[in-house]
């Protein structure tokens, strides 16, 4: 008998329903479809089918997860329901918030330079960012890869032998390293369950994230298989 699947909520901005009608918005629907086959995705707190053609509460009221409710909560853009969210929670890197970036466990970035820069930010990375983040700014503990996806479903299959000169990307290879190893937490804020191990995984085990001091971080958890 499988193991239950992990809960993820999802939430972008205030869009509490969300529909496919502009760059952003697809590009997140995108992003949840890829987790279907190994995740249970809420997003706004309505659980995604593969069929769905739009997602979350159809009478556009945000629903802001409780504690214990779901393993991970990712939040794009609304301050309020991710300060108000148990963690583990992870904030999208844009735009800065200072309070947002204290309570994540982890930071998203859509791109893989983005990620790399961050994550080894300081003040001579203000320049490269064009301002995006105070000069002064720590750089994120943990920085996530969620990479833009492709619906290939979109794309007619090729019947012929001859090779396409545009080959679809499939949602299983572009998300597989879209969720890193959360091993610490941050003092600040009470632990999510204390002494329990978390684990997510698209398909392997993701790198592992180095440890991190502990005047800043407690409580271990681990995300990977």
């Amino acid at each position: 008998m499988s193991a239950p699947k992990k809960k993820i909520y999802f939430l972008l901005s205030s869009e509490a329903y969300l529909e496919p009608i502009s760059g952003d918005r697809i590009n997140e629907m995108n992003i949840i479809r890829a987790m279907l086959n190994e995740y249970d995705v809420y997003y706004n707190g309505v659980l995604v089918k593969p069929e769905d053609k739009a997602f979350g509460d159809v009478n556009r009221v945000i629903h802001t997860p409780s504690e214990g409710e779901y393993d991970l909560v990712y939040i794009r853009n609304n301050k309020k329901v991710f300060l108000d969210s148990p963690s583990p929670k992870l904030w999208f890197a844009s735009p800065y918030d200072e309070e947002c970036f204290a309570q994540a466990d982890g930071i998203v970035c859509m791109t893989k330079p983005w990620k790399t820069a961050l994550q080894d930010y300081d003040s001579s990375r203000y320049e490269y960012f064009q301002a995006t983040y105070p000069e002064d700014m720590k750089a994120p503990k943990i920085c996530i890869l969620f990479p833009q996806v492709i619906d290939d479903s979109h794309f007619e299959k090729q019947t012929s032998t001859v090779e396409s000169p545009v080959s679809p990307i499939s949602f299983k290879q572009k998300i597989k390293k879209a969720i890193g190893q959360i091993k610490t937490r941050k003092k600040s804020y009470p632990p999510f369950r204390p002494n329990k191990t978390f684990k997510l995984s698209l398909s392997n085990r993701i790198r592992s994230i180095r440890s991190h001091s502990s005047q800043y971080y407690s409580s271990r958890m681990h995300w990977g298989r």
